[in-house]
């Protein structure tokens, strides 16, 4: 049984980045959804599990259409998805840098595509 101490998965960010994602055929399950006020904006943010890993994803506008689009009545809609990310090269709103960013995909495999273990099949 491997443990939180048999590779780096368990360590870092409790938000997703985009040098957690190593393909876009990484799969994750969206396990919930909620919001955070941001600077008075409602920010959706994504509670995904890989691997018994979880982590965070915050949506900007362009995600947070992906979303809308897939899930058309409301957030709760995407719980029980799996997902992709695509990497793109984008600008730090901050720093005016051009950093890797991440663009969600839905694959639209419900999540009873989880083994008993809570692993994606």
């Amino acid at each position: 049984m491997e443990t939180k101490t048999d590779n780096w998965k368990a360590f870092g960010s409790k938000y997703l980045k985009a040098e957690d994602v190593t393909n876009n055929t990484d799969r994750y399950a969206i396990i919930s959804v909620s919001s955070q006020n941001e600077n008075g904006r409602e920010t959706l943010i994504l509670t995904l599990e890989r691997d018994s890993i979880q982590k965070f994803f915050g949506c900007n506008a362009t995600n947070e259409q992906a979303i809308r689009r897939a899930c058309p009545d409301s957030p709760n809609q995407a719980i029980g998805k799996v997902v992709t990310f695509n990497k793109v090269k984008v600008t730090n709103p901050n720093t005016k840098q051009i950093v890797d960013g991440l663009r969600i995909a839905f694959e639209g495999i419900p999540i009873e595509s989880v083994d008993e273990e809570g692993h994606l099949i």
